[in-house]
This record gives C-alpha cells, structure tokens and sequence, in this order.
C-alpha cells in the first residue's frame, strides 16, 4: 500500500514539473505532445517522432501536455487528433470522436483511421461498417498501413463493400511493403487460402516469418500451427511449436494458450500433465476460445488435472456449445440425459442432440437413435432410429453398429 502511494504522489509531482516546464518554455507543449501521444503509422508526425502504441499512452503525462497544446492551437488538426487520441486511450469514445470529426473534416489523414476504428466497433457511436470502410478509403488514399489493411480485409471478405480480391490484394501488399506486421501477417494467410492468388506455401511462410519477425503474435501462433500441424510445406516439429506457441503466449496470445494446453494434454515434445494442460486451457478458455473452453470442461468432467466437478463442465460445455462445437453440444446432451451437474431434463437433452447431429456427431447420432428406438423424451419411432443409427455406423460408432445388428436380428 506505501509503495502505491508513493508511486501515485511521484507520479502527481511528475505532471507538476512537467506542466512548470512547458510554462517555463524549457520544452514546448507541442513537442512533449508529439513524445507522449503521437501515433506511430502518421504520416505528419515531426521527423524522429516514433509513436506511442495506444495502450502505452501515460494519460495523465500526455493529457497535460496535450491539452496546453491544444489550447495554444484550438484549431489545429493535430494537436486535435493528438488529444482525440488520449481520450480514445482512456475509453471517452464519445468524447474523441468529436475531436476526430473535427480534424478530419481538416483532411488529417490518421483521424480517419481513428473515425473508422469506433464506426467499425461501434465506440461511441452505432456501429456501421459501411462508415467505416468509407474512412477507412480516406485514410488509405494517404498511405496510411493500418487503414489499408483493414480496407483489404473488408473487400476480401465483402464486409460492407463488394468482395474484390484483387483490389484486397494491392491494399495488403502496399501495407506490408510499408513493414505493417498486421498487413504481412494476413498477406500470409491470403497465399495460405489460395482464394486471392494461387496457394503459395514458401509465401506463406515468408509472410508469417515476416511479421513474427516484428513480435506479431498471431503470426507467431500461426508459425506454431505449422510446426504443430506440418502444413504449409513444414515438416512437424513438435519442438518448434511449443516454441512458437509460448512465445506468442507470452504476449497474452488466448489460441497459442489454447495450444499450450493441448500439447501438454495430449505430452507432444513435453511431459503430459493434466494440471498443465489445465491451466495453460483456463487462461484460453476465460478469453472465449471455444475450444479451450470445452477441452477444460471435458477435464473437469473427468476430474483430469483438476477436481470432478460436473457443475463447472457444465457451464464450459455451455459456452463451448453455444459457439457451434459439437462435441460441446454432444456432452450437454449427455449432462442433461444423465443429469450430471444438472435436474435430469430430456427436452433439453434432446435439443443439444439435435444441435449436435445437425454437425454430424456420429455420439449425437447413436443417442437420439437411441431415445427414439426407445421413445424417451419423444414419440417411438423405429425407422428414424435406424437412420440415426446408420449415420453414427458410417462413422465407426461401435454402439451404434451393434443397436442396428440387433433390430435386424429382431426383425
């Protein structure tokens, strides 16, 4: 608590000095505005100006310096995008979007990337993607990387605009040549897809080397799922992965967290460890990866690497669920059927089943066969159980193959 302290009154005493010095003119407003705030990929940032990354913005700092700037300059766009930029760091989308408007309406290129950005999420304002893909073009006729790789990404995928690769093509190749890690990153999934231009594994990997050069993480995880995978012409390397994979980890990265957990799940190149695989899956798995949230239920339905307990894999089953993993939908099926950290529920059973099968789950398949075969929770009906039946045994289900050599034997 005393070290918080004394760090909070450093900190208050820090603006103080600061704010006397720009008064004092030993440094100018503008000048400590440019060190604090600026943005990296704008074009009118004064020469040796690098740019501050958004979520490393000292908002009290930059704010005393900015505003005096601002104040010297009510007019000026930059010293308007540079507050606007403070704000949208302290989260006042409504607030930077005014500044913004105000020095975009200036022509001041980076604003419109900016105005973009809160159109697209819909900060501060409804979200339309149509606006943004329009700021985006403003900002992307003046070079702007950032501006040009999410325009590429809009007409790659149609979003608010008519599908054009080729025009995504142009976009992402002059944003990469800029050196933009996101633009090269995603030039690499594009060679990797094949849907733009004809499907280049050695593109691929020069892309996605190119931006994991730049500490991008998910190019970085993307390097690891082709060491994991052997794709893209790699050779597995199970080594090379878990590499790749925690290095991006490092940086927070929820889908190489994910991995993580897998490799030690399954003891590809480490030891296998359920604890492991259980915590590297909770950090994933709290991030919304679907896939991490259901391999973590299945571990706390088992009672792997954590305490059995079917209320919480219930609830990760269910988030898993809802974002369409089938196996996820299968084993609430079975939660429900079983009542297993839930009031036995056949309706509900019978729903995730069908939500499962729809997916093709051969384990959906066998048990809705089975609840019509036997017509619990609906009406008996022996043909639609052997259709049921005969998907799950296309697939190998050995209960299913047996249910239907006894309906024929029976026959």
């Amino acid at each position: 608590m005393f070290d918080r302290q004394v760090l909070k009154v450093l900190g208050i005493i820090s603006i103080i000095l600061l704010v006397f010095a720009v008064q004092a003119q030993d440094v100018s407003a503008e000048q400590l505005c440019n060190k604090l705030a600026s943005y990296e990929y704008d074009p009118d940032n004064p020469e040796g100006t690098g740019g501050v990354a958004l979520q490393n913005i000292q908002i009290e700092e930059a704010t005393a310096a900015c505003s005096v700037f601002l104040e010297e300059n009510p007019r000026l766009a930059r010293a308007q995008y540079l507050n606007a930029r403070i704000l949208f760091a302290e989260r006042r989308y409504e607030e930077s979007l005014i500044l913004f408007e105000k020095a975009s309406v200036q022509d001041y290129a980076i604003a419109n990337h900016t105005m973009a950005l809160q159109y697209q999420y819909g900060l501060g304002v409804e979200s339309d993607i149509e606006k943004a893909n329009e700021y985006y073009q403003l900002a992307a006729a003046h070079g702007i990387a950032p501006s040009q790789t999410e325009l590429a990404v809009s007409y790659y995928r149609g979003r608010g605009i008519e599908l054009d690769y080729d025009e995504s093509l142009r976009l992402f190749s002059a944003a990469a040549e800029q050196g933009y890690a996101r633009a090269q990153y995603k030039l690499g999934l594009v060679y990797r897809e094949g849907l733009a231009v004809e499907k280049d594994d050695a593109k691929t990997r020069e892309f996605l080397n190119m931006a994991a050069e730049q500490d991008y993480a998910e190019a970085i995880f993307d390097l690891g799922r082709l060491y994991h995978l052997g794709l893209s012409g790699v050779e597995q390397n199970f080594e090379r992965a878990f590499e790749f994979y925690s290095k991006a980890a490092e940086q927070g990265n929820s889908k190489a967290e994910s991995a993580l957990g897998v490799m030690y799940l399954r003891g590809e190149y480490v030891e296998q460890s359920y604890y492991k695989a259980a915590a590297w899956m909770r950090l994933a798995a709290e991030k919304g990866v679907d896939i991490a949230q259901f391999n973590l239920a299945t571990l706390y339905y088992y009672g792997n690497g954590t305490p059995q307990n079917f209320g919480e894999a219930v609830r990760l089953f269910r988030l898993a669920a809802e974002q369409d993993i089938s196996e996820a939908q299968d084993y609430l099926g079975d939660a429900y059927y079983f009542g297993q950290g839930v009031d036995v529920d056949l309706q509900k059973a019978i729903y995730w089943y069908r939500l499962a099968v729809g997916d093709g789950n051969a384990y959906s398949q066998y048990s809705l066969g089975y609840l019509y075969a036997n017509g619990e929770g609906v009406e008996k009906d022996l043909a639609e159980a052997v259709q049921l039946y005969e998907l799950a045994a296309q697939q190998g289900h050995e209960g299913a193959i047996a249910a239907l050599e006894a309906l024929h034997s029976s026959e």
